[in-house]
Order: C-alpha cells, then structure tokens, then sequence
C-alpha cells in the first residue's frame, strides 16, 4: 500500500524532478566541500527552510496533501477504518485522483508513452493539480513544511509525517546550492537561520 505518491528523496523523470534530499545529495556529489551538510536524511528541512527563506533557492513546485488524505493513506497502509474527515467522500475523491496521478507518472516514458511528453508534474491533469502548490503564489513562511499529524498502528499518540508539503526541483538547481555554498562553505555563504522570522525546527518525523 502506497503512503507516499512523492517522497523527500525521489528524483523522477530523468531528473527533471527531484525532491530535497536528493536536491542536496546531488550538490554534495557536485561539491565535495559540503559533505556532512546534511548527516541525516531528515535534517533536509533546516537547510531547504533557510535557503529559500533567504530566497536563494525556491523550489519549480511543492507537492502537498492534506492532513485528511494523508491520515486516509496511513489507515490503508494499516488496514483500518477511517473516521471523521478522513472517511469523507472529499477524501475519497482526493484519493482518486493520487491514483490516476500516480498511474500517469509510472507510466510516463515507457513504451507507448514517448518521452517528450510532458510529465503529469509539468501538465497536472484528472484532479492532480489540487495537490500541486506555485511558490510563487503562496510564498515561503516558517511553517510552509510542517509536518502533519497523523495516528498510526503501533502508537498511542498522533506522530509527525514530513511529506505533507513536499519541495520539488529540477536537478540542474543544484548547481544553485553549490554556487551559494562556494561562497561559505557548510554555512551556505554565510545564510543564517536568525534572518529568517522563526527559526525552524527539526521534528521527530516518520522515516519510511
């Protein structure tokens, strides 16, 4: 059961798309210097957070789902009933329309399906387009990446999943990170997190 139609670390199509983790282990790969940025996978937030909040680096798109279709994800994952809002026939819809997004991105580039045409990120199609969020209309704030709480089997209490909002870039972006970090190497050329409004924070999250 998938519970993740886009996750942190995917690069997809080629590259064309690519998630934060990815993002910075490309400009680490590019950039030896920055090596040990990012120690672990889920400290990607800190950085992505102070570079775009410094509007240095702004993501083509961010992938985000709700809380209420994300909690649905996880009561399927953990073959439960669903209540509340995540039970609704909104949810259910939403639901449909991850699933024609995610057939469409499988099958992008396979036989049949040539390669030139656009990926359903860059031509959102069939509902798919209510999961895409422009930077440009809806900008950075320091609370654009939180994570959304959800219950899962095997806790008592509601847990933090990071893939609510997810910050999607092309791979040539990070040519991006490595110039700003040739300025100052592992401070990113001297960006510091008190520039920004709040200092963000780094949760707990749920690593699958």
């Amino acid at each position: 059961m998938t519970t993740h139609y886009i996750t942190t670390n995917w690069a997809m199509a080629n590259g064309r798309f690519i998630g934060p983790i990815a993002l910075i282990r490309e400009a680490e790969r590019m950039l030896p210097d920055l090596n040990g940025m990012m120690a672990f996978d889920w400290d990607w937030r800190k950085w992505i957070d102070l570079v775009e909040g410094s509007n240095m680096l702004v993501p083509i798109l961010r992938w985000r789902v709700t809380q209420t279709v994300q909690q649905r994800l996880w009561d399927m994952h953990d073959e439960r009933e669903s209540d509340g809002e995540a039970a609704g026939a909104q949810t259910a819809n939403a639901l449909a329309a991850l699933g024609r997004f995610n057939y469409a991105r499988t099958m992008w580039g396979h036989a049949g399906f040539a390669p030139q045409h656009l990926h359903p990120l860059d031509d959102p199609r069939d509902g798919a387009d209510a999961f895409i969020e422009s930077p440009a209309s809806v900008p950075w704030s320091p609370r654009t990446y939180d994570p959304v709480m959800v219950r899962c089997k095997g806790r008592d209490q509601p847990v933090p999943d990071n893939h609510g909002c997810i910050p999607i870039y092309r791979r040539w972006q990070a040519l991006v990170l490595v110039e700003v970090a040739l300025a100052g190497p592992r401070t990113l050329g001297g960006l510091r997190w008190a520039t920004l409004s709040v200092r963000p924070k780094t949760p707990c999250v749920i690593r699958i």
